[in-house]
């Protein structure tokens, strides 16, 4: 009587065998499938990250110091890709697994963010001279470069999904440090990294010692604040031209209906539209490079070498041309993050410029003297503190807004300076 029950269980084991079996196939067939068409591998990136740190002369500058990468576990089973650099000093300590300093130095360290589309890797002309005086770390953003990359797909529609994707980044952030055993630090963010290190000032004030916000997206208010403004005003107030105007947009709309701010895109260009749609329906630059396959490959080849020509000669041009590839053509997961936060062309959702104002830390602002990110609204938020002490903004001479690549010893000399008497 007992072998029936054991026939059933053995013949349900065995299917869900063979299921198993068949998926793990059809999974490896579209691995192979998808290798195929963009070349791209998580070991391919690794290997590409370690030709970025053999990039000499930086190499040589990381033999003599304390260099260490390797990937911290995080909440939620998470995997945070970090490059440790310190004074020849530190050594190791098995007690406790924390770093000491034998000759004295800074005890506060320095975090730093990369920003949209990058990775550790974009730090190697600043990680030597900076961890030659303290002790510095460089991570990957969760979704970004060789850190984890949860299957995230954010709509942005409703403050709920805004402060989820805010939480992930800030909180994923917070998980590493207490992983790492860091009580306090100066953290430093470039670009998008430049807004998520100040969302986390707000969150995590206690934790920071001086933030610091390189070039950083998202601080001014998008025109898409002052037509939605606008808008409010003439709903409450509509005068007789507001009425005729609101008719004719209405008769425009049946031809063509925008999907952002009334009266904003009907202006712009086909090109401008579709760019905008495509913003909104999630599509980011990375998943436009996997789906062009080996066009893609080429197309993002050629936009390095236009947009990173100082990095060096065309040697490092190719091992860095590499690198933004690997991280770019990777499984899509982080980068969802614009399309959540930001209006089409990186305009915030959430402007810094509205927020920054309820920060307590000490916070520095540098741009590139040819930024393309405008100083003006952290200008602003200077004159408008109360407290001018809290508040600095810097500009960097013979750099854009890639300043720590175009001029790195300028760069260096300035986070050297804002690191200096740190407590």
């Amino acid at each position: 009587m007992s072998a029936g029950p054991v026939a059933v269980l053995n013949s349900s084991s065995a299917t869900t065998d063979n299921n198993n079996k068949h998926q793990q196939c059809n999974n490896a067939g579209m691995s192979w499938l998808r290798w195929l068409w963009l070349n791209q591998s998580d070991e391919q990136l690794a290997a590409a990250e370690d030709a970025v740190f053999g990039i000499e002369p930086f190499a040589q500058v990381f033999h003599q110091l304390y260099f260490d990468r390797r990937m911290v576990e995080i909440d939620g089973g998470y995997r945070i890709n970090t490059v440790e650099v310190a004074p020849p000093a530190y050594k190791q300590n098995k007690n406790n697994g924390r770093k000491q300093e034998e000759d004295g130095g800074d005890d506060v360290p320095l975090v730093m963010l990369h920003g949209f589309g990058g990775g550790v890797g974009f730090w190697v002309k600043n990680l030597g001279e900076l961890g030659q005086r303290h002790h510095v770390y460089a991570i990957d953003l969760l979704g970004f470069g060789r850190s984890s990359r949860p299957k995230w797909r954010f709509k942005g529609t409703t403050d709920a999904d805004l402060n989820e994707c805010e939480a992930s980044f800030v909180d994923s952030i917070e998980s590493w440090r207490k992983a790492v055993g860091i009580d306090r630090f100066v953290l430093l963010g470039h670009s998008m990294g430049g807004y998520v290190a100040a969302l986390y000032g707000l969150k995590y004030p206690g934790r920071l010692a001086k933030l610091i916000l390189a070039s950083p997206v998202g601080m001014p208010r998008g025109p898409h604040f002052h037509e939605l403004e606008r808008e409010a005003q003439q709903a409450a107030h509509p005068t007789p031209q507001d009425k005729q105007e609101a008719a004719e947009q209405e008769e425009d709309e049946k031809e063509y209906k925008p999907r952002g701010p009334r009266g904003l895109i009907n202006k712009q260009s086909y090109t401008v539209r579709t760019i905008e749609w495509m913003w909104r329906q999630g599509v980011s630059a990375q998943s436009v490079i996997r789906f062009l396959g080996p066009l893609g490959a080429r197309l993002t080849r050629a936009f390095v070498h236009r947009r990173f020509e100082p990095f060096g000669n065309d040697q490092n041009h190719e091992v860095l041309q590499e690198y933004v590839y690997q991280i770019s053509a990777a499984h899509g997961s982080g980068e969802y993050m614009i399309n959540t936060l930001f209006e089409p062309f990186a305009w915030a959702k959430r402007p810094l410029c509205d927020r920054l104002g309820r920060v307590q830390v000490p916070t520095v602002f540098i741009y590139g003297a040819h930024d393309w990110m405008n100083p003006r609204a952290a200008q602003d938020l200077l004159l408008q503190s109360t407290n001018k002490n809290l508040i600095r903004v810097d500009v960097l001479r013979g750099a854009g807004h890639q300043l720590f690549i175009e001029n790195p010893q300028g760069f260096n000399r300035h986070i050297l300076a804002y690191m200096r008497g740190v407590q």
